[in-house]
């Protein structure tokens, strides 16, 4: 995800120093699109392989029902987690340096511990293991208030 997302940054950033406002967005949809479907992709692909994978790190009993159950609650993480690298690349190569920095600084910092916190208080052990997900949504909600609430010097159209 981080990889899809350092390669939309530099056309971004390209596009958005020639004032070529639609073809960047283009190329940020492009790059929201693909992280979407590439989680869901990754996720299902968790989930299909919930119980073969803990074997392949020799992992057996009840490592591996623990293992296998932790695969099947934190891989959700992987839908959202490729949408938010990229609009935190996409903020920064558009000169938008705050945004990029809370998205990208914000789930390390605030969002990830937060949910460690709390979550497990509520859950237990499933509470550790639905901390990544949890932050990803907390994050993705950040970045939906981005697109559609907060109210930006709108450059040629750069939304």
């Amino acid at each position: 995800m981080t990889g899809l997302s350092l390669g939309v940054q530099p056309l971004v950033a390209c596009l958005y120093g020639g004032k070529k406002y639609r073809r960047q967005n283009i190329i940020g949809n492009m790059g929201y699109y693909t992280a979407f479907f590439l989680g869901i992709a990754l996720m299902l692909v968790s989930f299909a392989g919930h119980n073969i994978f803990p074997a392949w790190f020799n992992l057996s009993g009840n490592a591996a029902a623990l293992a296998s159950h932790g695969l099947i609650i934190s891989s959700t993480a992987f839908v959202l987690l490729g949408v938010i690298r990229v609009a935190g690349y996409y903020y920064q190569a558009t000169g938008k340096i705050w945004d990029s920095s809370l998205l990208i600084y914000g789930d390390a910092f605030f969002a990830l511990p937060l949910c460690l916190f709390t979550l497990p208080h509520w859950f237990g052990l499933d509470g550790v293991l639905l901390a990544m997900p949890v932050s990803r949504l907390i994050l993705f909600v950040f970045v939906c208030w981005l697109w559609f609430c907060k109210k930006t010097n709108n450059i040629g159209g750069e939304r």
